[in-house]
């Protein structure tokens, strides 16, 4: 395509680049910019924030929680109460756990947006040292620093080593 002859810039794109004097005015108060500092002006950007984020979700895959067998749940509250006269004493005063804790939990999808939401989500498993068992008031078991119900609770293994 060749260039109107009525291009109002026409002069100045045939003058082509400018070029200063070394040591000129213009050159002082406008240094010419480095390839490097010239690439992050056109280095990427997310212009569609937590899109990312979204499509990780997406990928996630939610099954639906199990029931437990009542062979599986009576184990569980076994395992539950010897855990708890493990940590706590007969008048109530908490001991310190020193051995670690696996716990496999249902984690239901916490995406408002994923058609999985109030009906899907993961099992997870978290191990580490039991902090809380309350089966009064919350009704929750606590690892670490993450607190699980005990209704989502499907399994539970203690490692205990003897010295």
């Amino acid at each position: 395509m060749s260039m109107p002859l009525d291009f109002k810039y026409r002069d100045t794109y045939f003058h082509g680049r400018p070029r200063h004097e070394p040591l000129s005015r213009f050159l002082i108060r406008h240094p010419s910019m480095s390839c490097s500092r010239r690439a992050k002006l056109f280095a990427p950007f997310e212009a569609l924030k937590y899109f990312g984020d979204r499509i990780e979700n997406k990928e996630v895959l939610y099954v639906r929680r199990r029931e437990l067998s009542r062979e599986a749940q009576d184990t569980l509250d076994r395992k539950l109460r010897l855990l708890h006269s493990m940590l706590y004493s007969r008048n109530g005063f908490r001991r310190k756990s020193h051995f670690p804790v696996t716990v496999t939990f249902f984690s239901p999808c916490k995406d408002k947006e994923h058609e999985a939401y109030g009906s899907g989500g993961t099992y997870e498993k978290i191990t580490g040292k039991i902090r809380r068992i309350d089966t009064r008031i919350t009704n929750s078991i606590q690892i670490e620093e993450t607190t699980i119900p005990l209704s989502d609770v499907t399994d539970i293994s203690v490692e205990i080593h003897y010295f």
